[in-house]
C-alpha cells in the first residue's frame, strides 16, 4: 500500500499493533424490539469497545478510507459511509431514471433486495483475501488482521454470563472500520450486474431496476441478474431473503401483464409501492 505505512502513519499503526492487543472487547447481547424475543433472531450482539481502541480504529481508518478514494477501488454504485455521498443522492437520480421511463412510455421494473444479517455474515479471511488484491500490505494488513481475528463474545442474561464463544465471522458491530471493511467485502456484487440492469447500493440496502419498452425483454434481464446474485451469494457467503425482498413494475399503462421473476426458488410478488431508504415510491411515481 504505496505511502500508508511511511513515517508517523507506520509508527502509529505500529504502535496500535501492540495496544490492540492489550485491548479486551465484550459482547453482550441486546433485544432488537422489531424482531420475537423468543427467537434468537431477536437478538442482536452489540460490541462494548475500549475508548482508546476507538480512537486508533478511527485514525487508522481514516487513512484506509482515503486510500481507498483516492485510487477509486469503491464502486461508484456504493453510495453508503462515503464521503459527498448520501441517500439523497440515490433517491434523486433513482427518481430521475423512473420519471425518464415514464416520460417516454417505457416501463421500468426495480427490485429491492434484502441481505440478511449482512454485517453478521461476512467471511473474513475473504476480506482479506481481498484487502491484499487491492495493494494493502504491511503495517495496516496486520492490523486489519490483528482487529477481526480471534474475536469473542458472551451472552449475559441479568447477573449470569455466559462461556465465551468463539466468533469466526462478521465484522465487529460498533467498530469505525467495521464498516469500511463491508463496502470492501460487498464492493464486488456490482460487478454481477450486466448492463442494462443497473443497481444503486447504500451499504447493505441494494436495489436492482431495468427500463425499456417490452416488459418480457426487462423480465429477462432482471432475472438473468438475479440469478448472477444468487450465485454470487453462495460464493461470498452473504444471503439474500426472497421474503423481504421488494418488486414494483412503474408503468403508465392500465392493462399490462406483470411478469413472473423467481428469485431463490421463490416468486416475487408486486407491491404497489416501496420503501426506499425512508422514502415511498409507489407504481406511478405520486407522491
Amino acid at each position: 500500500m504505496n505511502g500508508l505505512g511511511q513515517g508517523n502513519t507506520d509508527c502509529f499503526i505500529s504502535l496500535s499493533l501492540l495496544l490492540l492487543q492489550l485491548v479486551q472487547m465484550f459482547c453482550h447481547s441486546s433485544m432488537d424490539l422489531n424482531q420475537d424475543q423468543h427467537t434468537t433472531e431477536g437478538y442482536r450482539p452489540i460490541s462494548l469497545l475500549n475508548t482508546m481502541s476507538k480512537i486508533i480504529e478511527k485514525m487508522v481508518n481514516n487513512r484506509l478510507i482515503w486510500y481507498l478514494e483516492k485510487h477509486n477501488l469503491l464502486s461508484p454504485h456504493q453510495h453508503g459511509f462515503r464521503k459527498n455521498r448520501s441517500t439523497n443522492d440515490i433517491l434523486v437520480s433513482l427518481h430521475t431514471d423512473i420519471a425518464d421511463a415514464l416520460v417516454n412510455k417505457q416501463n421500468i421494473i426495480l427490485v429491492s433486495l434484502d441481505l440478511k444479517k449482512a454485517y453478521d455474515t461476512v467471511w473474513r479471511h475473504r476480506v482479506l483475501k481481498i484487502i491484499q488484491k487491492l495493494n494493502i500490505h504491511g503495517n495496516m494488513l496486520k492490523f486489519i488482521n490483528n482487529h477481526i481475528r480471534e474475536r469473542t463474545f458472551q451472552v449475559k442474561i441479568k447477573s449470569t454470563l455466559s462461556d465465551p464463544f468463539a466468533n469466526e465471522n462478521g465484522v465487529v458491530q460498533g467498530s469505525s472500520i467495521s464498516v469500511t471493511l463491508f463496502l470492501i467485502a460487498i464492493n464486488e456484487m456490482t460487478t454481477q450486474v450486466p448492463p442494462p440492469t443497473m443497481i444503486k447500493l447504500f451499504a447493505d440496502d441494494a436495489l436492482i431496476y431495468c427500463k425499456g419498452k417490452n416488459v418480457s425483454s426487462i423480465k429477462n434481464q432482471l432475472q438473468l441478474t438475479l440469478d448472477k446474485l444468487s450465485k454470487w451469494s453462495l460464493e461470498t457467503g452473504f444471503s439474500f431473503s426472497p421474503n423481504k425482498t421488494k418488486c414494483i413494475l412503474f408503468t403508465h399503462q392500465r392493462k399490462i401483464v406483470k411478469p413472473n421473476i423467481q428469485f431463490e426458488n421463490k416468486t416475487l410478488d408486486y407491491s404497489d409501492n416501496v420503501k426506499i431508504l425512508g422514502l415511498i415510491f409507489d407504481k406511478k411515481l405520486n407522491w
